[in-house]
């Protein structure tokens, strides 16, 4: 879905020809070995990788990493169809080796293999940099394609849905939810509660406004940045909405599905609704003019900030930065005890500021997930709702189909499950007597959790060491089985799963995937 401007294409190609492909290829997979270790996996055959070193000196990482950044050389000559340019990639790393997409996103980090080659010809570092985020974080978003099987699932469903009730429904939970993103919509009124929210008439109206757009990217699944084209304009340069919400939003419409059409809601559909929830988020998303230009709507009290230049002389930019990094200071003097330092901040952005927690994460992107994660600290969950709740949930039956359904929606997960045997389709997957046992191991752990909330760490200490230190999961894959056991529940709570108990339970599952990924921090 990303659009490129003449003058990026410009800058992408003009530093480009300055780029020694395989010094820079073995330095960018040699860096993502090392930094997400969880990756080495899809490399077993590479010999020894024990150490940062031995990576970063072995023939092989080198040969590699030459070999993808000249696939990523051929992406630049075909920016217009980049969807065509790595079909057969695409297939291959999707269907065959089933490689986590997030993969390919972590590679390109600004203090990486680009940053060493200065542009001769004046173009600022923040130019440059902005030009290349576009191509490297959108190259696995333009590949979405949806099979005539996945059209009619989605379109099948979509038939029954009133757009009033669920739109309303999913716009309020976001807000309830999420209630940073409360901020976009100061002009509604009284949202100082769940009923209030819950009940406000233009969080109705315009949830049904949502949802009406989104049953027209219905009817043009292949054409979905044509249709958002609009809405994009509006929403990335004049509303300056995080992208972020828009992928929030379609996890909402997700659990309202799901609590509503419970029989329906396969995993099958799940994928199929998934897909197209992050597709039209990346639609909405993909005209964007610098790096992270919505995150200038919490500094709107500093003046002009039209252009890099603007904002990269502009006095009260430069003085925020120091105090930023005057706190991350102390922070590095109590490495041990981030959440207390961090305490008075994370209560000041959270819930007076309404700051998205996904802005922290990027002001400190090349930075350990240790400390944006203490500036994101939240009230703890409420233990009596959470607890109370927990009590009616059948654990061998909602953890079977959590880890089922997580291997549908997202089968490059089933690559740490091939002993499992068969997972060649979502019905071998729900019905093999393994993914059941496993789930039910899975959710016995959580419901552990769920007693320890004070000390998630420490319950989970062992876990994290094995699926870390060992077994080298990708943590991501703890946010997505929190995410599918959150639809789960949904599923078969219904109308019991308020949005303030969903509030709740994104807290847990946030919680303990920062716990099972611990010892990767």
């Amino acid at each position: 879905m990303v659009h490129f401007t003449a003058e990026e294409k410009a800058a992408i190609t003009g530093l480009w020809g300055k780029v020694n492909v395989e010094e820079a290829g073995g330095e960018a997979l040699g860096r993502l070995l090392v930094v997400y270790p969880w990756t080495q996996r899809f490399f077993d055959s590479f010999g020894n990788l024990s150490s940062a070193s031995a990576i970063m000196g072995n023939p092989k990482v080198k040969a590699h990493g030459k070999k993808v950044l000249t696939s990523f050389g051929e992406a630049i000559k075909n920016l217009d169809n980049l969807k065509g340019a790595f079909a057969k990639l695409s297939e291959l790393h999707c269907d065959k080796l089933h490689v986590d997409p997030e993969n390919f996103r972590k590679p390109w980090k600004k203090d990486q293999g680009l940053q060493k080659v200065k542009d001769e010809e004046g173009e600022s570092e923040e130019d440059i940099f902005s030009d290349w985020l576009g191509i490297t974080s959108k190259l696995p978003d333009t590949m979405v394609h949806f099979t005539t099987e996945e059209k009619a699932a989605v379109a099948s469903l979509w038939t029954k849905v009133n757009v009033e009730v669920v739109g309303g429904e999913s716009l309020a939970r976001l807000l309830i939810v999420y209630p940073w993103t409360q901020r976009f919509f100061d002009s509604f009124g009284n949202l100082c509660s769940e009923s209030a929210i819950m009940g406000n008439p233009k969080v109705k109206a315009h949830g049904r406004k949502v949802l009406n757009s989104f049953g027209n990217a219905i009817k043009h699944m292949d054409d979905l940045k044509g249709t958002f084209a609009d809405l994009s304009e509006l929403h990335c340069d004049k509303l300056h909405v995080d992208p972020e919400n828009f992928r929030l939003l379609g996890n909402m419409i997700l659990i309202v599905l799901a609590t509503h059409f419970s029989k329906e809601f396969t995993p099958q559909m799940q994928a199929a609704w998934q897909k197209l929830t992050n597709a039209v988020a990346n639609a909405l998303a993909h005209k964007l003019l610098v790096v992270y230009p919505w995150t200038q709507r919490f500094f709107e009290s500093f003046g002009n900030l039209p252009s890099a230049d603007d904002i990269m002389g502009n006095a009260k930019v430069k003085a925020r930065d120091n105090k930023v990094l005057d706190s991350f200071t102390e922070g590095l003097k109590y490495v041990d005890h981030l959440q207390g330092v961090f305490s008075l901040l994370s209560e000041l952005h959270c819930k007076n500021l309404h700051v998205s927690p996904e802005n922290i994460r990027r002001s400190f992107s090349v930075l350990p997930d240790t400390f944006t994660a203490a500036t994101q600290t939240d009230t703890m969950p409420n233990k009596a709702l959470i607890t109370g709740f927990w009590s009616k949930v059948k654990v061998d039956e909602v953890g079977a189909e959590a880890l089922g359904r997580l291997l549908v929606v997202y089968p490059w997960t089933q690559r740490f499950f091939e002993h499992f045997g068969d997972l060649s389709t979502a019905d071998a997957v729900l019905g093999n007597a393994k993914v059941k046992a496993h789930g039910k191991k899975v959710l016995d752990s959580f419901s552990n959790g769920v007693q320890h909330l004070d000390d998630l760490k420490g319950t989970f200490a062992q876990l994290s060491e094995l699926h870390c230190d060992k077994l080298h999961v990708d943590p991501e894959n703890f946010r997505l089985l929190g995410n599918v056991l959150v639809v789960v529940l949904a599923r078969h709570h219904g109308s019991e799963f308020t949005p303030v108990l969903q509030a709740e339970f994104q807290k847990v599952v946030a919680g303990v995937a920062n716990a099972l990924a611990h010892r990767y921090h």
